[in-house]
């Protein structure tokens, strides 16, 4: 899994596992966020185009 890989390596500088799940759930939040604001802004010029 790909989230394995990513953390094999905090994990052996000792960083808990928990600690990371957390990370990767913010990252998760944070990335979601980011595609709905640019598809927000996709369809603000998609609807001006059309003059809505």
């Amino acid at each position: 899994m790909c989230l394995e890989s990513k953390e094999r390596v905090p994990r052996k500088a000792g960083v808990r596992r928990e600690t990371l799940q957390e990370a990767f759930k913010i990252a998760s939040v944070v990335r979601a966020v980011g595609i709905t604001l640019d598809a927000e802004a996709v369809l603000g010029n998609a609807r001006r185009s059309l003059g809505a």
